[in-house]
């Protein structure tokens, strides 16, 4: 879209500009309302667009009510320090402290309670009986299947019945 400065089509870019053109066909009138997310997009909450905005719409949707408490907001600059503070763990290293600013802490705690990356998974160039045997071995491995010229393997580990 010409006049918001080409963002990209993808998510949320994409939803915001859709719900703007649904509310100008519905309202009659071109911006005649806007939602929070159209407002501060077009006034650069979400950084700056590909392209310039057009001053018209820009103008438009600065002076609709609904955009006064964000006509003045400003981006904050949290300094690494402030943001160990924020979070509450003086000690985490920097990778720790972004993901734990972007995302929520559960999701960030079962993250790094797995453990690190496995990485090594029974590989497809070996011989099925190799890959069969190696699969057997291994607990952590609860369901394989398998499809060959015709022919399906499945392996199910079972679990332990009580007494």
């Amino acid at each position: 879209c010409k006049e918001w400065g080409y963002p990209p089509n993808i998510t949320p870019f994409s939803q915001i500009l859709s719900v703007q053109a649904v509310l100008h066909i519905s309202m009659g009138e071109r911006y005649a309302t806007a939602p929070d997310e159209t407002i501060r997009y077009l006034l650069g909450h979400y950084g700056e667009p590909p392209g310039p905005i057009d001053q018209n719409v820009l103008d438009k949707v600065s002076g609709l009510p609904q955009a006064k408490p964000f006509l003045n907001w400003e981006q904050p600059q949290p300094s690494m320090e402030d943001l160990r503070k924020q979070v509450g763990r003086p000690g985490i290293s920097d990778e720790e402290l972004l993901l734990r600013v972007l995302y929520p802490q559960q999701h960030v705690d079962a993250t790094l309670a797995a453990g690190p990356i496995k990485d090594n998974y029974p590989r497809g160039d070996k011989p099925a009986i190799a890959v069969v045997k190696e699969l057997v071995k291994r607990k952590d491995t609860n369901y394989f299947r398998m499809e060959n010229k015709g022919i399906s393997l499945t392996l199910r580990r079972l679990q332990a019945r009580a007494n």
